[in-house]
């Protein structure tokens, strides 16, 4: 008898989604003070746009760099990382850190994350984030929630990995087909979504009139528990 010939579909990509598990203590807690942040720094510049965010003048601003330019008394160093006013926000992070680490490979569920770097993004009307990603030997997921977002104000786009083979085959001239470049991860105000640092990312505009706000983050996968405030300033 014929062998029948068979396919397989390889090397899957998990984009993990969820509510927030600390919501509305975040919002009750936090967001008042990220709003006064954001307002210092568009007070301040204009024109501030982080080299990830674009977008018409006042649309975009991020606090990856926030130390840079807010007064001592609105934003500290490590601010969001190390205060204790955050500790809430932290915690949910890593909740949901977990949650993806155990459906990982069998390898990795006895491993532990540590929360390595976490900012806040604003955009306004037509603001956007640009495509990049947070691959780094020290970052093994990346992350966002959204603590503020409206209706039509834009969603997580991710790029397929393979649409880099686009860039290197002449596909008009040997038939290779076109890639879909990029897929739309829908989530509501209030919803986290964690993934590969090494998944390139952007956004779309965001086409209301109300402010879109979101906390991005980077973990580390440890073999031993640990906490940032484990290590010295």
């Amino acid at each position: 008898m014929k062998a029948k010939a068979s396919e397989t579909f390889l090397f899957p990509v998990r984009v993990y989604k969820s509510p927030f598990h600390f919501h509305q203590e975040v919002i009750e807690q936090n967001l008042d003070h990220l709003q006064k942040c954001f307002d210092e720094a568009f007070s301040k510049n204009s024109n501030m746009v982080h080299a990830l965010e674009a977008g018409p003048a006042n649309s975009s601003c991020s606090l990856i760099d926030a130390e840079t330019f807010l007064s001592s008394e609105t934003y500290k160093e490590w601010h969001l990382l190390r205060e204790p006013e955050y500790k809430t926000l932290r915690d949910g992070i890593l909740y949901h850190a977990k949650e993806y680490i155990q459906g990982l490979p069998n390898y990795w569920k006895a491993q532990f994350p540590l929360l390595k770097a976490i900012w806040a993004n604003i955009h306004k009307k037509n603001g956007i984030t640009l495509t990049h990603s947070h691959e780094s030997d020290q970052v093994h997921i990346a992350g966002v929630y959204y603590l503020k977002k409206p209706e039509n104000s834009g969603h997580l786009i991710v790029s397929n990995p393979l649409s880099t083979l686009n860039g290197y085959l002449m596909k008009d001239f040997i038939g290779w087909p076109d890639l879909v470049p990029n897929t739309k991860i829908k989530s509501n105000e209030g919803g986290v979504v964690l993934f590969p640092s090494w998944l390139e990312h952007s956004t779309e505009p965001n086409k209301s009139d109300k402010d879109r706000i979101c906390i991005s983050f980077n973990i580390q996968i440890l073999p031993v528990p640990l906490n940032v405030e484990d290590f010295k300033e």
